[in-house]
């Protein structure tokens, strides 16, 4: 088997010289991140989007982050 070359962030190419054939490999991490919303729980403002891990982190994300609206840090829970 040949070494894989790179095709994407996500995918590599593999050349199997036994079977002489090339199939490509995902990287299962790259399905498991989801992008995320963050909402402000005081003014319900829509602040960042980030991405999570969905088999680390299964429940929803929160965390204190600064809302411009406000000018503070506060509490903001991940949305649909």
């Amino acid at each position: 088997m040949i070494p894989a070359t790179i095709v994407d962030k996500e995918a590599f190419l593999y050349y199997d010289t036994k079977r002489n054939d090339s199939y490509f490999l995902f990287k299962e991490s790259a399905y498991m991140r989801v992008k995320v919303v963050l909402q402000c729980t005081e003014t319900g403002d829509r602040n960042y989007i980030t991405t999570k891990n969905k088999r680390n982190n299964p429940e929803r994300l929160e965390l204190r982050k600064y809302c411009p609206r406000l000018k503070r840090h506060t509490l903001h829970r991940e949305t649909k």
